[in-house]
C-alpha cells in the first residue's frame, strides 16, 4: 500500500498518497499541497469512533465463521490490535513502524463495539483481522474474560510460540471456535533463512494440537517458495501436515 510504496501511486494516477493512518489523513482529499503525506501514528486507539458500517453495503461481506457445532454464521469483521512486533523476513511490513509497533484497543472498548454491532445489525460471528489477537497474553486474558457468556463466536490469527494452554481454555471460554496460524514451511531451515523467528515447526505443530483439544479449529498458513527451498523441504512441509492434521490450511506460493 502507499504505506510502504506512496510514489508508485501517484504515478498510477492518485492525486495523493497518505502513509500510515488511514484515520489521520482527514483533509488529504483537497487538492493543492504536498501529495506524499505520512501521518502521525495514533497512540490511543480507543480515541477514534466506532467503524461507520453505514457507509458500506455490510451484507455484501459474506465470509462465514463457523459455530461450535460446525455452522457457518454470516459474519462481520474487526481489528482489535495493529502491529506486529516480528520481523519476518518475508513481511513487506517489517520495516515500517506503522506495520511493525502493536497497539491495540482496550478489551473493554472492543466488547462495546461488538454490542453495538449485534444490536444494531445482528451479528454474532466476527471476525478479527488483528495480526495477531495473542501477542499480550494478559490483555487477551482481560478480553476474554469479558467474552465469557456474551455469545458471540470469534475467529482470530494468532502467533504459534504465544499460543499457551492457558490461553487456549481462555479463547474457548470467551468464544472462539476458529484460530489461524502462520506456520508458513514445515522446514525449521527454511524459517531461519527467511528470519522467521514467531514460530518453529514443533511450536506450530504444538499450537495446532491445543486448539484442537479445547475445540476450537485451527487453519494453518503455508508457503511455498521461501529462500533456500528445495523438494526435501518441501516434503518437510507435508509431513508437517500430515502430523498435524490441522483443520484447514492454505498453501500461498512465495512472490518477491
Amino acid at each position: 500500500g502507499p504505506t510502504n510504496d506512496a510514489p508508485r501511486y501517484l504515478e498510477i494516477g492518485f492525486d495523493k498518497a497518505v502513509r500510515n493512518e488511514g484515520e489521520s489523513a482527514f483533509g488529504a482529499w483537497e487538492l493543492g499541497g504536498e501529495r506524499i503525506l505520512t501521518a502521525p501514528l495514533l497512540e490511543n486507539l480507543d480515541s477514534l469512533p466506532f467503524a461507520d458500517r453505514d457507509l458500506v453495503d455490510i451484507r455484501s461481506y459474506t465470509f462465514k465463521v463457523r459455530d461450535r457445532d460446525g455452522k457457518p454464521l454470516a459474519s462481520t469483521h474487526i481489528m482489535s490490535t495493529r502491529g506486529c512486533p516480528f520481523s519476518c523476513g518475508h513481511c513487506c511490513g517489517r520495516e515500517q513502524e506503522y506495520y511493525r509497533r502493536y497497539r491495540a484497543f482496550s478489551p473493554e472498548r472492543i466488547v462495546a463495539e461488538l454490542e453495538f454491532i449485534r444490536e444494531k445489525w445482528g451479528y454474532t460471528a466476527i471476525q478479527d483481522y488483528a495480526d495477531e489477537v495473542n501477542v499480550d497474553r494478559k490483555w487477551l486474558l482481560h478480553y476474554s474474560s469479558l467474552l465469557e457468556g456474551r455469545g458471540f463466536v470469534l475467529r482470530s490469527f494468532c502467533v504459534a510460540k504465544l499460543f499457551t494452554e492457558e490461553v487456549a481454555k481462555a479463547m474457548a471460554g470467551a468464544g472462539w471456535t476458529e484460530v489461524c496460524f502462520g506456520v508458513e514451511s514445515g522446514s525449521a531451515e527454511v524459517l531461519k533463512r527467511a528470519a522467521i523467528n514467531k514460530t518453529t515447526p514443533e511450536a506450530s505443530l504444538k499450537a495446532v494440537k491445543l486448539a484442537q483439544k479445547h475445540g476450537i479449529r485451527a487453519k494453518a498458513f503455508l508457503m511455498g517458495g521461501l529462500p533456500g527451498e528445495t523438494r526435501e523441504t518441501v516434503e518437510e512441509t507435508r509431513r508437517w501436515l500430515l502430523d498435524a492434521r490441522p483443520d484447514d490450511f492454505d498453501m500461498s506460493i512465495f512472490t518477491p
